[in-house]
């Protein structure tokens, strides 16, 4: 079975894999972005006995690859399994339950980049959008379908980049809330 899921909030993500793995579906792989910038990915899924993993989100940044390859096996030396690896995230599951201690300015420097991003990837595609109508608004006034059509997808990526930055800043609230 094959899903496809949008998630921002890694925590969020975390419970979904668990509740899958509680009714009976073992992740296999995620298929994403590597660069990290849409967080859209097709979850893969086959069918295993119900809760017979535990899944756990890992977060490494500013590691090098020698260093992430290093930090994979010692958590696989524990008997965890490695699903899948993302940008600064790592998916690992197990037959017993495990957790990862990930400090909250390790999240809050993420979200914050990542909300960094969204908006500035948000300005500059409304930006693209003006000059675009622009250039191609006849004199007459008309402009031609398939111009519209484009502009209504940029738009359609650029408010979807303010709804990614609108909860990247929700979290990032929430952890700073949290660190006081």
């Amino acid at each position: 079975m094959v899903k496809v899921k949008c998630f921002i909030d890694k925590d969020y993500e975390e419970m979904y894999l668990n509740e899958m793995s509680a009714k009976g579906w073992a992740l296999e792989k995620i298929i994403c972005f590597k660069n990290g910038l849409f967080p859209i990915g097709f979850y893969k899924f086959s069918k295993c006995t119900p809760r017979q993993y535990k899944y756990r989100l890992d977060l490494q940044t500013n590691m090098t690859r020698a260093g992430i390859k290093d930090h994979i096996k010692k958590i696989e030396s524990t008997g965890a399994h490695l699903v899948s690896e993302r940008k600064d995230w790592l998916v690992f599951r197990r037959e017993k339950d495990f957790h990862f201690k990930i400090k909250n300015e390790t999240k809050l420097t993420y979200y914050k980049k990542l909300r960094n991003m969204y908006l500035f990837m948000a300005f500059a595609i409304l930006v693209f959008l003006a000059v675009e109508y622009n250039f191609y608004y006849n004199a007459d006034g008309n402009v031609e379908k398939w111009i519209l059509w484009m502009c209504g997808l940029f738009a359609l990526i650029g408010v979807t980049m303010l709804v990614c930055a609108s909860k990247a800043r929700s979290i990032v609230n929430e952890l700073k809330i949290r660190n006081i």
